[in-house]
Formats: C-alpha cells, sequence, structure tokens
C-alpha cells in the first residue's frame, strides 16, 4: 500500500476542510428559509424584505424606489394571530392608498376580506386617498398559526400601454393586532 505525500495529505485535508463548510453554509441557509416559513409575523410591512413570503398571491414586487406594493383583483397574504388573539379575537388592518388615477377611471372601488370561510364586511370607496381597512375577526377564526387572509377588489385598471399589470390598491401594511 502506498503511503500519501505529506503535500497530499495537506491538500486532501484542505480539500475536506472546505467542504464541511461549504455544507455548513447551505445547512445554515436551509435552516433560515425553514424558520422564515414557521415564524410569520402578525403585521407585515410590504417594505420588509423579510415578510416577502408572506405575500403568498396577487401582490406585484416592490417598485423601485418606494415602499410599497400594488395589489392585482384578487390578493392574500398569510400571517400569524397575535398571542391571545385565540381566545380574545383581534382586528384585521389593511393600510392602503387609492391612487388618484384609479379612482378617476373606476370612479368607485369595493375591497372585501375573508378568513377560512369568514365574510369580513366590504367597504366602498368613492375618492382617492390613504385608507385603513379595519374589521374585527372572531377568536374562533384565530386558532392557527398560520391564516390565509383573502382579499378582493370588485374593480382594477386593466393593463394598458407600457404598464402590463392590473392595477388595484397600493398596500403598505397588513396584519392582525389585539382589539
Amino acid at each position: 500500500m502506498r503511503r500519501l505525500s505529506g503535500a497530499a495529505l495537506l491538500l486532501l485535508a484542505i480539500v475536506l476542510f472546505l467542504t464541511s463548510l461549504g455544507c455548513k453554509q447551505h445547512a445554515k441557509r436551509v435552516a433560515a428559509a425553514e424558520r422564515e416559513e414557521l415564524f410569520l409575523s402578525s403585521m407585515i410591512s410590504t417594505a420588509d424584505p423579510l415578510s416577502a413570503g408572506q405575500f403568498t398571491k396577487g401582490f406585484y414586487p416592490i417598485d423601485p424606489g418606494v415602499a410599497w406594493r400594488w395589489t392585482s383583483k384578487e390578493f392574500t397574504v398569510s400571517l400569524t394571530p397575535p398571542r391571545g388573539a385565540g381566545q380574545k379575537g383581534a382586528q384585521l388592518v389593511l393600510d392602503f392608498t387609492l391612487p388618484d388615477a384609479v379612482i378617476k377611471n373606476l370612479k368607485s372601488m369595493t375591497l372585501s376580506a375573508s378568513i377560512r370561510g369568514l365574510k369580513l364586511a366590504p367597504e366602498n370607496y368613492t375618492a382617492a386617498g390613504a385608507y385603513s381597512y379595519t374589521r374585527d375577526v372572531p377568536a374562533e377564526n384565530l386558532k392557527s398559526a398560520n391564516i390565509a387572509v383573502d382579499f378582493a377588489l370588485d374593480k382594477v385598471l386593466p393593463p394598458s400601454g407600457a404598464e402590463t399589470r392590473e392595477l388595484g390598491i397600493i398596500v403598505s401594511k397588513v396584519g392582525f393586532k389585539i382589539k
């Protein structure tokens, strides 16, 4: 049996060391991604990159230079209820802006939401501005760690010209808070 030279042993040790570092870094990245999936926030800002995975449907990426997201006609966010909401209930809050260009074209817009089959009261908007859609959510609808909140608009601006997206509202924050 041949013996490895000192240089070959050193090279082998370096390769094994670097390989183990790569595996450890990969394991850390996987663990961080799993933690992000497991630990949802109850109130999130659309500008927070750590919350991006909670905008599960109908939210467009953040436009360059802004801290909010446009929505499509139907959009969904995954949230965890705040501590105690499973016993006391909570309020759903969606902070958004209805832009002047949208309301001028559509004249009015109705926003509605639902959580696990519970339909929350819709609200109609007829003027541009900043709004907070706030609705009480009973405790029995907040017993899970992962709550999908589905929102819907009755109409949106269709794609036109250089804009390829349908445009609804501009969301800045969404989540649950204790009443």
